[in-house]
């Protein structure tokens, strides 16, 4: 009966059959940890998705509180922290929808942003969509408020532009 050449080598030469059977346990290792890498990223980016998906279902079963949002995008004096705006359900509303965006913002950026993909286009793109976010006073103003409910690269993504491999993101 023919024997393949791995099995005439392990026949040949006993010592080699432990390094042969590592080496391929590696091998398998490898390719599971990709496919498993892979299926994590697809679920992460779904996962994504469904949270843009609830961010938009929420303006459209709000829209006054999407147009208060919206209706604050030019007022750059502080909303949330001066003592003279009324507490009242509005105002509630409207922190309440601003903290929603400001946990997808920073969701966005841990499911998208580890030290490889940062440097994708993919990675350059919610990058921008997340900077975009903070255009709006309301979202900053918030997050400065707020800072101790977020992840420390998430903050230093913010405030220095820094990403997790160390680069510096450049808006283009």
């Amino acid at each position: 009966m023919p024997t393949s050449s791995a099995a005439n080598a392990c026949l040949l030469s006993p010592s080699l059959a432990g390094p042969i059977a590592t080496a391929a346990g590696v091998a398998v290792a490898f390719v599971a940890l990709l496919a498993a890498r892979w299926y994590y990223k697809r679920t992460l980016i779904g996962k994504v998705h469904d949270r843009l998906l609830e961010l938009n279902k929420l303006a459209v079963q709000h829209p006054k509180v999407a147009k208060a949002f919206f209706d604050q995008s030019h007022r750059d004096t502080p909303y949330f922290v001066p003592i003279g705006i009324p507490r009242d359900e509005g105002y509630y509303a409207l922190r309440g929808y601003v903290l929603f965006r400001l946990n997808i913002y920073e969701e966005v950026f841990f499911a998208t942003q580890g030290i490889f993909a940062s440097t994708t286009d993919d990675g350059r793109a919610w990058q921008r969509y997340i900077k975009q976010g903070f255009r709006h006073p309301r979202v900053r103003e918030l997050f400065d408020e707020e800072l101790d409910q977020f992840g420390h690269a998430f903050i230093r993504f913010i405030h220095f532009n820094e990403l997790p491999g160390g680069e510096k993101y450049v808006e283009h």
